[in-house]
């Protein structure tokens, strides 16, 4: 008898004990796992991607082809919308666009300023608007940032093509596909009307 009493006790303790070290594995499990944080936008000027509202500062372009200089800045196109068009010569939709975008360009280029974005070599973009200027028998109006680094990280660019629209103060007012690219919405933002005046200070 008190043999079959010292083995029922031994395995009471011994199932205690497992429950006490599944407890503690439970409850450190439990703590190790990450706590959600939840972050609030930052400052209009602070961070990269920009958030909708934010400051886009007064940064050098970097590489450009297709323009008068080899480099601009932000604050060389003075009061003019800028729409940074985020692109590649292997998309076919962003391709598709060219043409139509450079009639706006043409049309609206007293209010308007789209600049072309691409990671993708000088030498690849060059041949690649050599080939598109033959093709359509005109000059292309659009100048072209290559071997972009810098402009891309303050914008979210999940496709292409993919435009950023830039106040002449720097204000990132939206990101858009390409369906936003029309008369009517450029219109709106920039209040062009019969014979008023432009106006995109706010």
């Amino acid at each position: 008898m008190v043999i079959l009493f010292s083995v029922l006790n031994v395995r009471k303790i011994t199932l205690v004990c497992v429950l006490i070290i599944l407890c503690l594995n439970i409850n450190a499990q439990t703590d190790s796992k990450e706590k959600p944080v939840f972050k609030t936008p930052p400052e209009y000027d602070e961070g990269r991607p920009l958030f909708i509202q934010g400051h886009l500062p007064d940064i050098s372009l970097g590489k450009m082809i297709n323009y008068n200089n080899p480099t601009a800045w932000r604050s060389d196109f003075g009061d003019k919308l800028i729409i940074f068009d985020f692109w590649n010569t292997h998309c076919a939709p962003c391709i598709r666009q060219i043409l139509y975008n450079d009639s706006l360009q043409k049309e609206l280029g007293q209010y308007l300023q789209i600049i072309m974005v691409t990671k993708e070599p000088k030498e690849d973009v060059k041949k690649f608007v050599n080939k598109w200027q033959l093709q359509h028998h005109q000059i292309l109006s659009i100048p072209i940032v290559v071997e972009d680094e810098v402009i891309k990280s303050y914008f979210w660019n999940l496709y292409h093509p993919s435009y950023s629209w830039i106040l002449p103060n720097g204000k990132f007012i939206m990101q858009s596909s390409e369906l936003y690219i029309n008369k009517d919405m450029l219109r709106q933002i920039l209040y062009i009307k019969p014979k008023a005046h432009f106006n995109l200070k706010n």
